[in-house]
């Protein structure tokens, strides 16, 4: 194998080839060939071709699950505008100071 690599890539551990071949969103990270002796070396340790496979489009249908999510994940204007509008009132009552309360409490009433 090339040793090019520090480490070389058949002394590093499954989880760090797995990793290297997962890495569909960074594909420039990786030379080629880096590439292909990971797969190599991954098949070497028990992992077929297929079972890679599978492994990296379950990682691209979770990502694409996960960034579904993360869209979904937003307020509305409207909500916004809410609040904005009545995060202070919100905020008041749950430490018990409303100012306007407090002076009607010290003139007696």
């Amino acid at each position: 194998m090339n040793s090019e690599y520090n480490p070389p890539i058949d002394k590093r551990s499954t989880k760090d080839l797995l990793a290297i071949v997962e890495n569909v969103e960074n594909v420039g990270d990786w030379k080629d060939d880096a590439l292909e002796q990971a797969r190599k070396e991954l098949e070497l340790r028990g992992y077929t071709v297929s079972q890679q496979k599978r492994r990296e489009q379950s990682k691209i249908a979770s990502r694409k699950r996960v960034n579904k999510i993360k869209a979904e994940a937003r307020f509305t204007p409207t909500i916004m505008v809410l609040l904005f509008l009545f995060a202070p009132l919100l905020l008041a009552a749950s430490f018990g100071s409303f100012p306007f309360l407090m002076e009607e409490k010290q003139h007696g009433c």
